[in-house]
């Protein structure tokens, strides 16, 4: 699925899957991903650049509620690809609403000429 964002936004996503974003303008970027899990959840995250991992998550622990992955000062250019790979192994992830994340984009500096 692709992301509608422009370069600083956020958008909700709900269930597994792969959501890509491709850049606008080159520049450096922050992007996170903060996930809801359920207890016996495995989801992980993958944040991947032109198909190159960025960012990747551990495991969620029994008691955790939530995945908070993060890439900072990614130096992008026009037309990269950055995708956000939510995975697991659970079959309770994969059923209906467990999975909600958040996906943020933020562009620290950008070349908005291009």
């Amino acid at each position: 699925m692709s992301l509608g964002l422009k370069d600083t936004e956020s958008n909700i996503e709900a269930g597994l899957g792969t959501f890509t974003y491709t850049v606008l303008h080159a520049g450096i970027y922050n992007f996170s991903v903060q996930s809801t899990v359920v207890p016996t959840s495995s989801l992980s995250i993958v944040i991947n650049q032109n198909g190159s991992p960025i960012a990747t998550s551990a495991t969620p622990s029994a008691q955790q509620e939530a995945i908070n992955l993060t890439a900072s000062g990614v130096a992008c250019s026009v037309n990269d690809v950055i995708s956000f790979v939510l995975t697991s192994a659970a079959a309770i992830d994969s059923e209906g609403q467990n999975v909600k994340s958040l996906i943020n984009i933020v562009a620290e500096t950008y070349n908005s000429a291009e």
